[in-house]
């Protein structure tokens, strides 16, 4: 399991110090885990599964992919969220705007968003 976790630190391109502080754990203490002189608890995989976006059947025995598959409605409603919670008053008058687009308007909008993405 310990490899597992540096391995997944070096893949997200994080320092021992970044990654402990996204779980809320001091660098020494996440250092003691890396190298296997601490286990990692129930506690920390969960917090490391969800900062991360982990499998956790991955760090537990290495089967299935490293990161679990995000459903699109899910990050969208967890980016939307994010955004009201940052008081981003652009962002919310914009969602705000798109949600009381018609139909034809949002043709228009559609045919601005596929000509950004070219």
């Amino acid at each position: 399991m310990k490899a597992r976790i540096k391995q997944l630190r070096k893949d997200l391109n994080l320092t021992q110090e970044e990654f402990a502080k996204k779980i809320d754990l001091s660098r020494s203490n996440y250092a003691s885990i890396e190298t296997g002189i601490i286990t990692l608890t129930e506690r920390n995989m969960k917090r490391i599964c969800k900062e991360f976006n982990i499998n956790e059947e991955w760090i537990k025995s290495g089967n299935g992919e490293m990161f679990t598959k995000i459903e699109e409605d899910k990050e969208l409603l967890d980016f939307v969220i994010n955004i009201l919670a940052d008081k981003n008053e652009f962002a919310k008058k914009a969602f705000l705007t798109l949600a009381r687009l018609d139909e034809s308007e949002w043709t228009v909008v559609e045919k601005i968003i596929n000509s950004l993405k070219k």
